[in-house]
């Protein structure tokens, strides 16, 4: 006594396709460190190539596969850490599913720039004399990121020795060097110092 009236769907695709292997590259996907430190050279990467399978209209068009996000936030050095594999949907990883990542992080060398720090004379008590050119200098210093960020021109004091003169001498313009103290004298570099001595006028 039942009569079918109508079918819906009418008609069933059936996708059907060949089902490959196929070995591919595998790239880390890392992030970018925190200011001031960089990656240095390309994540190395073990294993670099992994085999996948899957329908061949999609694993003929991959050539690699990336891992997991590796975060470096608040990382100061290398590090290593194993990550999961990211692959299409519908296709597999035969073997390991996983990658060991070692990441090489370290600080950044940077410049920073000093104008129109004043130079001042020191030991000029009776040495009477006039400087023929401005009292201030250009300065240039190279070094971490962490020490350079936080130099700033009141750490540095730009000085002339006074008592090099030569007051006993005809020679009324003579040069005197222009002087630096500056801290971490051990990672900060000085790149640049201008100018290096001073002219002055003896007088008479």
């Amino acid at each position: 006594g039942v009569q079918v009236v109508g079918i819906s769907p009418a008609e069933v695709k059936i996708d059907i396709d060949k089902i490959i292997d196929k070995e591919v590259v595998i790239k880390p996907a890392v992030s970018i460190p925190d200011t001031g430190y960089e990656i240095v050279g390309e994540p190395e990467i073990t294993p670099s190539k992994v085999r996948i399978r899957g329908p061949k209209r999609i694993v003929s068009q991959i050539e690699s596969i990336s891992t997991d996000l590796v975060s470096t936030a608040g990382v100061r050095s290398s590090f290593t850490i194993e990550v999961p594999l990211k692959v299409p949907p519908g296709v597999d990883i035969l073997g390991r599913r996983f990658a060991r990542v070692t990441v090489d992080i370290q600080e950044k060398t940077v410049v920073k720039e000093f104008k129109d720090i004043n130079i001042t004379f020191l030991n000029s008590d009776g040495v009477q004399f006039e400087p023929l050119e401005p009292l201030k200098a250009e300065l240039v210093f190279e070094g971490p990121y962490r020490i350079i960020k936080s130099l700033n021109s009141d750490d540095i004091e730009l000085y002339i020795d006074a008592s090099k003169l030569k007051q006993n001498t005809k020679q009324r313009i003579q040069k005197l060097k222009v002087n630096v103290n500056y801290p971490y004298k051990g990672s900060l570099i000085l790149k640049k110092k201008v100018p290096d001595e001073i002219q002055v006028i003896l007088r008479k």
